[in-house]
């Protein structure tokens, strides 16, 4: 299935640019990329050992799919690889802008998600989560 969507939308409400697609997450090298900068950052066992086995399974992927049979990645919309070092560029504007905090029993998270890229990090323990989306 191939999809193409703008990478950039002007909020409705607000009508500011934003970044609206999700190269830094679904490009064939995103999730190992990434895996090393949460290794950095946390400096566990378990991180190192994610960061290593997506190394594996991304060179595997990689020679053994073509990239139009890729279950995620991500181009430029005319097909065009989005390099290493383009990708690098995303996710250091992802990292440079970042704001983490730990949660705490009751805490609630409203957010605009044309104007907030929202995720987690890894971890241990029980939690629950609800959702609801609202135009």
């Amino acid at each position: 299935m191939i999809n193409t969507t703008l990478a950039i939308r002007k909020h409705p409400e607000f009508k500011s640019l934003a970044w609206h697609n999700h190269s830094q997450v679904f490009h064939i090298d995103a999730a190992r990329k990434e895996y090393w900068r949460i290794f950095a950052r946390q400096k566990t066992i378990r991180s190192f050992l994610v960061g290593i086995t997506l190394e594996i399974l991304t060179f595997i992927k990689k020679i053994t799919t073509k990239k139009e049979y890729l279950d995620t990645h991500c181009t430029y919309g005319d097909g065009q690889e989005i390099s290493g070092p383009e990708l690098k560029r995303i996710q250091d504007a992802f990292w440079n802008n970042i704001s983490l905090f730990s949660w705490r029993e009751g805490d609630v998270l409203i957010i605009d998600n044309y104007s907030v890229s929202h995720g987690r990090h890894p971890f241990t323990g029980p939690r629950e989560i609800f959702v609801a989306w609202a135009d």
